[in-house]
């Protein structure tokens, strides 16, 4: 059977980026069961929503995705240029055996890059079966209050979808 982990705003297997550019990632798991853990290499992702409704900025690593859960974060193009980043999406709370095999991964590309993504894939939380990490990571997530001011400026001139194919048993 395969699965896939599919992002927003993406297409085919690569991110293309610009230095300097914040573009925000919008992201569902529409699983039946299984948890997911996001994160690119070297970069920040500013959580500012969840369920349509805004959230007091938050900034992660990695993300942990609930089945059912949406998630929407900002991430800045702040890193040097000189290779292009991974991507990557991985199961939670699975074994490791299981885990290497339902991992999704894509690259980020600067406009500007001038390598290829490199060297081992970003770790994923070290908590096979500890549920900590997540629920606290989950409980740190606060509703930006009705009477509060929030302003997002986001440059929506692009449509695009990642899908990161992922073969789960």
């Amino acid at each position: 059977m395969i699965a896939f982990v599919r992002i927003h705003n993406l297409i085919a297997d690569s991110f293309h980026s610009s230095t300097g550019k914040t573009y925000r990632f919008r992201v569902h798991n529409v699983g039946v069961s299984t948890s997911l853990n996001l994160r690119i290499q070297n970069h920040n992702m500013a959580l500012v929503e969840t369920e349509g409704s805004y959230t007091m900025k938050q900034n992660f690593t990695n993300l942990d995705i609930h089945v059912g859960q949406s998630y929407s974060f900002l991430v800045t193009m702040d890193q040097n240029a000189s290779s292009d980043y991974y991507i990557v999406a991985s199961a939670r709370f699975v074994n490791e055996s299981l885990w290497t095999r339902v991992t999704g991964v894509a690259i980020l590309q600067y406009s500007n890059s001038k390598g290829k993504a490199s060297g081992p894939l970003p770790d994923p939380p070290n908590d096979e079966y500890d549920k900590t990490f997540s629920m606290n990571q989950a409980r740190s997530i606060r509703f930006v209050e009705k009477k509060e001011t929030f302003f997002m400026v986001i440059d929506y001139s692009s449509d695009r979808r990642l899908d990161f194919p992922m073969q789960s048993y």
